[in-house]
């Protein structure tokens, strides 16, 4: 559901958008996008996509339990503009975070199996590159993404270890990072990297 409310929290209008939950964000024309996994058949609102482990051994090819996900844009009224699933096969794909960059493209971090992923989409849900972190430390409890300023966006990635480690990615996907810090509250993950 998303609320919108005016500059003192009233609200101004109420509707459902997304039939999933998931992280939404807003970009500057209004756009809706919403990220998050799903499994088995879901209508996103005029295109139906398939998820779970889909290429499994199990009868009929589908496995429930492991999760694809999924990046959704939908106009200002409400209305679906595209949607996309993405993961891999077998395993459970959790999305952690969404920036949607000033130039309509979406960066998403997700973990696939406890490993932290970002990929880029275009403004049309092409996906333009996708980056693994190595696995160096223990496995990703969150991930924090933020929006590209020029050619860089940036990165956090908290583990089971409590270290974080950080970073920027370029356009292209290239990964540049930095480890070596230590959170001590759970609330830490509720932080966002900034670029500047």
């Amino acid at each position: 559901t998303v609320i919108k409310l005016n500059g003192d929290g009233v609200p101004l209008q109420a509707n459902a958008i997304c039939p999933l939950p998931g992280i939404a964000q807003r970009d500057a024309t209004g756009n809706f996008f919403f990220a998050g996994s799903f499994d088995g058949t879901q209508d996103f609102g005029g295109i139906t996509l398939f998820g779970g482990w889909t290429n499994s051994p199990a009868p009929g090819g589908w496995a429930p339990g492991w999760p694809t996900c999924y990046l959704a844009k939908y106009g200002a009224g409400g209305n679906l503009l595209w949607v996309v699933s993405f993961g891999y096969q077998g395993v459970p794909n959790h999305v952690r975070d969404v920036a949607v960059n000033a130039d309509g493209s979406v960066l998403v971090g997700c973990d696939t199996y406890g490993v932290s992923i970002l990929d880029l989409f275009s403004s049309t849900g092409s996906k333009l590159w996708q980056s693994t972190l190595p696995l160096i430390m223990g496995q990703c409890v969150a991930l924090k993404v933020g929006k590209f300023v020029g050619d860089t966006g940036s990165f956090i990635e908290f583990d089971t270890t409590g270290s974080i480690r950080g970073g920027f990615c370029d356009t292209a996907g290239n990964l540049t990072w930095f480890a070596g810090a230590v959170f001590n509250s759970s609330l830490s993950t509720y932080g966002k990297p900034v670029v500047g």
